[in-house]
């Protein structure tokens, strides 16, 4: 009997954490999910079942990227595993489908996500005239592909090589392809304490440099965008703690010479709580 009652608890909050993720991702907006992509991950701890964490935090970011006018939203913070198979990652999930053995490196299929803009977004930080057509909407895009992953100790690395899905813009442009490489390492790791620090690079290719920033006659080429950021993490309790980070990313030079980015690089600004199971 004890069993039994041990069961339906354990499928009762497996389905609790099913709905209120569900829940949660479908409550948000898009872009706010495609921002956090400028957090580093927090390590998630693997094993049978679910690990994680489940929160909501201020993310403070410009209106879109290369924009200079910045805004606060409110993001779901999700970083979850399940049997150290099916992950994710704040705005990225994915599932690992070849671990060989019990080695450190991993291969897996990725979901992620890259923010367009509006015209209301580029109104606040140009200064011409953006009435035209070409400037009412970019779609977000959905990036899926290839990853693998190389983990040894403090240090995470992830290579995801990654197409992507949108409707075409005004110029009939799709985004194309990108190779993003990602790196972390955990300087603090306490029971109440973390701090980690991490590298991304993105090489995006010319048609999603286009589709995103090729308007009013500029085309651009293939380019690279350069991040930095760190992630600390406070535990408060057994299961609760807080989050806050930061990071900044420089932009390629295809983007910058774009007539719709008013800024050569940006900031993004964390603060959060989270539950943690």
């Amino acid at each position: 009997m004890k069993r039994s009652h041990k069961k339906d608890a354990a499928m009762h909050k497996k389905t609790l954490l099913s709905t209120t993720l569900a829940s949660i991702l479908c409550a948000s907006s898009f872009s706010a999910m495609a921002n956090l992509d400028d957090i580093p991950d927090t390590s998630v701890k693997s094993g049978k079942g679910f690990h994680g964490m489940i929160g909501a935090g201020a993310l403070n970011v410009p209106e879109y990227v290369g924009g200079d006018d910045a805004e606060t939203e409110a993001v779901p913070l999700i970083n979850v595993d399940y049997n150290d198979t099916l992950y994710w990652k704040f705005n990225r999930g994915g599932w690992w489908f070849w671990k060989p053995g019990k080695g450190d490196i991993r291969v897996g299929l990725e979901v992620g996500m890259r923010q367009g803009w509006e015209r209301d977004d580029l109104k606040s930080s140009l200064n011409f005239d953006i009435s035209g057509p070409q400037y009412k909407e970019v779609e977000n895009a959905i990036l899926a592909g290839v990853n693998v992953a190389y983990h040894s100790g403090r240090f995470t690395a992830e290579l995801s090589l990654l197409g992507s899905s949108a409707d075409e813009n005004f110029y009939d442009e799709e985004p194309g392809t990108e190779i993003v490489l990602r790196t972390s390492y955990t300087f603090i790791a306490t029971k109440q304490f973390s701090l980690t620090a991490s590298a991304k690079v993105e090489a995006l290719s010319e048609d999603t440099v286009n589709y995103f920033y090729g308007i009013n006659g500029y085309e651009g080429d293939s380019t690279t965008n350069f991040s930095v950021g760190a992630l600390a993490t406070y535990r408060f309790s057994k299961q609760w703690l807080a989050l806050a980070g930061a990071n900044f990313t420089s932009l390629g030079d295809e983007i910058k010479d774009s007539p719709i980015v008013a800024d050569d690089s940006q900031t993004a600004a964390l603060v959060g709580v989270a539950y943690t199971f």
